[in-house]
């Protein structure tokens, strides 16, 4: 890709990610009433219907409710909280559907039609993961849980360039009303149709390193800083940004590379940090991403993670290109120049 188009592409990211907050303050403002402020509510809950309409989606909000949850710590599409309500739908697993309620009041009218309420069919989530315990989800320590992060299918590749859909995220207490082997499970009966299941992090464990990604191995100003996670599926990228959170499956990663940095006397020192380049992204059907045609450089992670992360390419078929660089300027990550 030419230069001029991938300094359009970054710059276009960071403007709208820049932009979020101001964008959600206005679009979790109470609608209204008018036609313009009704239909920006619409178009935020039916964000992940890729789409379509309510009649083009078979079994959407339809069926027994196999889950439901009090309300729970979440980050998007609510900014504070959040119910789960996890529906059968009507032609069997797969069938379904999760209903997001909040944020609360969102609509004007009848305190008991006034919530959000964002509809996600199982048809259109790429991935679930469950992330281990933290303390302060949401900076509340009362509000500790454990992070679940759904992954729209729509959202699959490079960072977006539009404004929906994003990352679900939200956390699952440890309380006396809530289980989350009963969230996992009422999950796990509808992805099973896809040949999938929530992936358990607080089960198994995986390459995780603190990480930036950038568009260039020199740019001075990342795209993103946040927590990389090397998943059996593919490549999870988490920032505090609910823009700027990224997800390439294995089947996108058909080049990659890792660097290893040199000082002048070729020396590599103990607390050297690694990038790992992707090349090659295939992205099938995200035009958004397809423009954004541009290696991605995960930088920062610690050189002792140089030859598992290699295996964990070479496992997944990816060609992996062990590349070698020698710079007099280069100090633990960054290049002074």
């Amino acid at each position: 890709m030419r230069r001029g188009s991938n300094t359009t592409a970054k710059k276009a990211i960071l403007q709208n990610a820049s932009g979020d907050d101001e964008i959600d303050r206005r679009i979790l403002q109470q609608r209204n009433g008018t036609f313009a402020s009704t239909q920006a509510g619409l178009e935020f809950e039916q964000q992940f219907w890729q789409g379509k309409k309510g009649p083009e989606l078979e079994g959407i909000g339809c069926g027994k409710a196999t889950f439901s949850s009090p309300w729970i710590p979440s980050r998007y599409p609510s900014p504070s909280e959040t119910r789960i309500v996890i529906e059968a739908g009507e032609g069997g697993p797969g069938n379904g559907s999760i209903r997001l309620i909040g944020p609360r009041g969102y609509w004007p009218g009848p305190p008991k039609f006034a919530d959000a309420s964002f509809l996600v069919p199982f048809a259109h989530i790429e991935q679930v993961i469950a992330l281990p315990y933290v303390m302060d989800y949401k900076s509340n320590p009362r509000a500790g849980g454990f992070p679940f992060v759904l992954i729209p299918s729509a959202t699959i590749g490079s960072f977006p360039l539009r404004r929906f859909p994003r990352f679900i995220s939200f956390a699952c207490p440890q309380r006396a009303d809530i289980s989350l082997s009963a969230l996992k499970r009422a999950l796990n009966e509808q992805l099973a149709r896809f040949h999938k299941a929530v992936i358990d992090l607080t089960l198994d464990s995986c390459i995780c390193s603190k990480a930036v990604v950038k568009m260039s191995q020199t740019d001075k100003q990342p795209l993103a800083e946040g927590s990389l996670y090397f998943l059996e599926t593919g490549i999870l990228f988490l920032a505090p940004s609910t823009r700027m959170n990224l997800y390439l499956p294995r089947t996108s990663l058909l080049v990659v590379a890792t660097v290893v940095i040199r000082d002048k006397a070729q020396r590599v020192d103990a607390n050297a940090e690694i990038p790992v380049v992707a090349f090659d992204l295939y992205l099938p059907g995200n035009t958004a991403a397809n423009d954004l045609n541009s290696p991605l450089w995960f930088c920062r992670l610690p050189f002792r993670y140089l030859e598992a992360v290699q295996a964990y390419f070479e496992a997944r078929e990816a060609q992996v290109k062990r590349l070698e660089q020698i710079h007099n300027d280069y100090v633990n990550g960054d290049f002074k120049n």
